[in-house]
């Protein structure tokens, strides 16, 4: 440890060329011997030069500040925190000591009482630039960015090339977003301390927030890649497995962060990001939710790991448990927006349980809530008026959410146009008949499509409680398997373009592979479904693998099916519903290849019309179990008692009997939809 760290702590006019022999008498020559013992590295000695100058003198302020000095250099917090109130008792206007306890209570993240300390050492010495500095992290710990802006620019003010000052601004600058502000910062900052592993590590966090993912890897994979104890290298492996996880490779992002615990980072907060990919991405429900109830257990105010747990209660179906978890959150931050997002989600703004309209309201006219938690509140109080029926009142949250949205998510309508014109140039009728005896003859999968929203669901759900069904989910399998045909057999154009190219043997292979992926799943099931909605994308290439495969398209009314993706929020390559326009083409898109594989397949789809089953669910019942070659079986009407996991945005709706609120829910904002109406080339006055 650098023992400079510490303003006025153990300093001295000597420099280290001036030591000579001590032999110490007064309490104020202790307290010099103590210092070079300290400087030194001979902590226990100080200590023992410091117990002996308050032996001669026991109200002697300085020499329990520096004993505070001491104890926090050894990790004996407690201690130091226990010297320094003394100090400040005895000297209640010192101001070394008021920055250094602020320090100390910044350390142990007690940012609302650190406040009060610095803020009176500023006060006493308004040219203290370490104390701004300091002030400055607790207010940004605060989420009060821009008095932390103030005061770390005060710090800069009085000394430029304070580095610590300049990182800091730079952090501040990336948690409003501000990512070139931010850059700037710490790049000036490496232009004065050259090849540095804090700034290099914060710089990769600034080039991750702008995408910029080879930079962020080239800047930390020195330091991830090295062997020993230093602090940086658990440090650097987050941000691999950050950059991992930007990719989707979440396997890869587990290992890094599991390699920094290994190596000691034992963070409360990576603990619980781990347990949030694990439930979210990895479908480890178990370990996930253990993984974040250990990290709420070791910090019981980390209201983002009770968030995450709370998520987690959905997924599983444990909505009360949800609900508890995040009221918990709201009691301990008011302001917690992701939490006010959460409980509006899982329909819980009845009167009495939920968040409270005014408290989204004064939290969201807060001129420093940062971006995202302006997304979040926006969000939160259009699903709560709609809930309360207040729809003129829910429409524009609803817009600024989505527009707000849009910015950082920027959705090219060019490539789903371009992907559909490529699926109907190759895969033809004469593209099946050719083929008409390749892939798989078995019946065990199901893939059930549609545009997100649509039912698939429910659908699923209903099979799922059967006995000999398997819910499986969404399933990324089909989708990663078509981007790495390419590679994987060494063909010259990418899919579906190379889809001509792929031999039969090519096709059984990675039929049988991914048969035995979700034979894995539920070895005795003798139905097994995947209800990733996108895969209507790839019903030419399901076929081309399983010709008996059950196919199932869920279609909704376009409006209501379209209006319920404008109320979620959706990133990737569904943040085409952010805008209404966007959401009509796509519909009309998703219209358009589904027509295409009506005509080509050489089976049947069956289409579920999503009105049809709230009208009359045993008969939509009864079509699925016959289409899928299921006897009938009672607990297909109960679906809503069948516990497993759904991560999907009905979570929530599928733990109820079947309801018919949503049928005609566009009517409630007819007056907002005319881009939505327009694009799918709808006339209203036929609706009405």
């Amino acid at each position: 440890m650098n023992r400079k760290t510490e303003a006025g702590g153990l300093s001295s006019s000597k420099s280290s060329g001036d030591r000579r022999e001590l032999r110490p008498k007064t309490a104020s020559e202790f307290i010099e011997a103590a210092h070079y013992a300290f400087k030194g590295g001979h902590a226990k000695v100080a200590l023992q030069c410091l117990d002996k100058a308050l032996a001669l003198e026991p109200g002697n302020a300085i020499a329990h500040a520096h004993i505070g000095v001491v104890f926090k250099s050894v990790g004996k917090l407690p201690l130091a925190e226990k010297a320094y109130l003394k100090a400040l008792e005895l000297n209640p206007d010192h101001i070394e000591t008021l920055n250094n306890f602020g320090n100390l209570l910044v350390s142990l993240n007690r940012y609302e009482e650190a406040k009060v300390y610095l803020e009176k050492a500023v006060n006493l010495q308004p040219d203290f630039y370490q104390a701004h500095n300091t002030l400055g992290i607790a207010y940004l710990k605060l989420n009060q960015v821009k008095k932390a802006m103030h005061h770390l620019g005060e710090a800069l003010e009085l000394q430029p090339d304070f580095l610590t000052a300049l990182q800091n601004m730079g952090q501040a600058h990336l948690f409003l977003n501000q990512v070139d502000d931010a850059e700037g910062y710490l790049l000036k900052a490496k232009a004065i301390k050259g090849e540095s592993a804090d700034v290099n590590l914060n710089l990769a966090r600034v080039y991750l927030a702008k995408n910029e993912l080879k930079k962020a890897v080239d800047l930390v994979l020195p330091f991830a890649k090295e062997e020993g104890d230093r602090k940086e290298i658990p440090m650097a492996l987050v941000l691999v497995a950050q950059v991992h996880e930007r990719q989707k490779n979440y396997q890869k992002a587990k290992g890094a962060m599991e390699r920094a615990m290994e190596l000691g980072l034992r963070s409360p907060s990576l603990s619980a990001h781990l347990g949030a990919i694990q439930v979210q991405q990895l479908n480890e429900y178990e370990e996930g939710v253990q993984r974040l109830e250990e990290a709420i257990a070791r910090d019981g105010r980390n209201n983002d790991a009770k968030c995450a747990l709370a998520g987690a209660y959905v997924i599983l179906g444990k909505l009360d448990q949800a609900e508890v978890t995040l009221m918990e959150v709201l009691k301990d931050n008011p302001e917690h927006a992701h939490a006010y997002r959460q409980l509006a989600h899982i329909k819980k703004t009845d009167e009495g349980a939920a968040p409270d309209i005014e408290d989204m309201l004064t939290r969201l006219k807060d001129p420093e809530i940062p971006l995202p938690q302006k997304i979040e509140l926006s969000y939160g109080l259009a699903d709560a008026y709609d809930q309360k029926g207040k729809y003129d009142k829910a429409f524009p949250y609803l817009k600024e959410a989505n527009d707000l949205d849009a910015v950082d998510h920027p959705f090219d309508m060019e490539k789903p146009r371009k992907a559909i014109e490529s699926l109907k140039k190759v895969f033809t009728k004469e593209f099946f008949e050719e083929r008409k005896y390749w892939g798989l003859q078995t019946d065990v999968p199901v893939f059930i499509v549609g545009m997100p929203r649509s039912g698939t669901t429910l659908t699923e759900q209903i099979l799922a409680s059967h006995p000999q069904v398997h819910g499986a989910g969404e399933l990324k399998d089909i989708g990663e398997m078509k981007q790495t045909l390419k590679n994987e057999f060494g063909l010259k154009r990418p899919f579906p373009l190379c889809s001509p190219d792929i031999s039969s043997e090519q096709v059984d292979a990675l039929a049988e592979r991914h048969l035995a992926h979700l034979r894995s799943m539920e070895p005795n099931a003798i139905r097994i479904t995947d209800k990733m909605p996108f895969n209507y994308y790839a019903l030419g290439f399901i076929h081309l693998l399983y010709p008996k495969a059950k196919l199932i398209h869920c279609v909704r009314n376009a409006l209501d099916n379209c209006l319920s993706c404008y109320f979620l929020r959706f990133i990737d390559k569904m943040s085409f519903s952010t805008n209404l326009k966007q959401l009509g083409e796509i519909y009309r898109l998703h219209d358009e290849i589904m027509a295409h594989w009506r005509e080509v397949l050489p089976v049947p789809i069956l289409e579920m019309q999503y009105e049809e089953t709230v009208a009359d669910q045993e008969a939509q019942t009864r079509r699925i179990l016959d289409f899928c070659k299921l006897d009938w079986d009672e607990a297909c009407m109960e679906f809503h008692k069948t516990e497993r996991p759904v991560k999907t945005a009905s979570n929530w709706q599928v733990r109820q009997p079947i309801y018919s609120t949503s049928d005609g829910r566009w009517k409630n904002y007819r007056d907002h939809l005319g881009p939505l109406v327009d694009s799918l080339g709808i006339d209203l006055s036929s609706l009405n």
